[in-house]
């Protein structure tokens, strides 16, 4: 049986960077649903710049303030996040009432490490066993864009108009739908929406007040709500954020540790 710890982390990583916005996968683009074209040049929205707007550095660093509701509960905590671009993440959890270390988890391209310290256990796993505990395929760049505040879907690909929400680009892919609203004025990414008809799925992630960053801007404030069937609502606040600081990724544990391989 996993473990609250485990819970807790897997819940940190995949409903609140994961869930809310990641239906749009490469599994599910194998065989993608043609979007009809939209001739750009009749459409009033700057493709090109929306293209420039994806965050890319090569380290990344944050406290994290995590609000995380549910139909039944509400729980707050602390996360500590450092990321190397392609490589890895690597986020550590604590009580927002003490500073002390409840699990870390560390998540390269191939692999999922899970360190329990209440329980004194650590997992050890495939990437895959992500995808197998939240249903979803997906994969780490998948992860990598939407810590990042990247969105998923290709502006050279997608359905394009302009409304009074701003610029709305759509594509489809299978029975996924992905919807994202950039605001004109200053050009940044507002929410991306999800939707699978099919399997009843749908989440919105919002995103707000950004900070000015070396190569681009981070949205620190995001709204996360998503309905599977049970609904699940996260908050995030992002602080002391550092770019392009090389940093430790430290994951070790003594032998008196429980291995556990699911």
């Amino acid at each position: 049986m996993r473990t609250k710890v485990l819970q807790l982390l897997l819940t940190l990583l995949l409903v609140s960077f994961l869930s809310a916005c990641s239906w749009t996968k490469k599994a599910a683009k194998k065989n993608p649903v043609p979007v009809p074209e939209v001739p750009v040049e009749h459409v009033a929205v700057p493709l090109e710049e929306i293209k420039q707007l994806n965050f890319e550095p090569e380290w990344f660093s944050a406290s994290t303030r995590i609000d995380f509701k549910d139909q039944g509960s509400s729980t707050q905590f602390k996360a500590n996040i450092r990321m190397r671009r392609d490589s890895a993440i690597w986020v550590s959890v604590s009580p927002t009432f003490l500073k002390v270390e409840v699990g870390r988890a560390l998540i390269t391209r191939d692999s999922v490490k899970v360190l329990d310290r209440m329980n004194k256990q650590v997992y050890l796993a495939g990437i895959d066993y992500i995808q197998e505990f939240t249903k979803y395929p997906f994969s780490f760049d998948d992860l990598q864009n939407l810590l990042l505040g990247n969105a998923n879907l290709n502006p050279s690909t997608a359905a394009v108009e302009q409304n009074r929400d701003g610029y709305l680009l759509t594509e489809q892919d299978g029975n996924l739908l992905e919807t994202a609203v950039y605001q004109p004025d200053p050009l940044q990414l507002n929410s991306l929406a999800m939707e699978d008809s099919v399997a009843g799925r749908k989440a919105n992630c919002s995103f707000a007040n950004y900070q000015s960053a070396p190569g681009g801007k981070f949205s620190t404030k995001r709204n996360i709500f998503l309905d599977a069937g049970y609904l699940y609502e996260v908050n995030l606040a992002f602080e002391k954020l550092e770019f392009n600081e090389a940093l430790n990724l430290p994951f070790s544990h003594s032998s008196k540790y429980e291995i556990i391989r699911p």
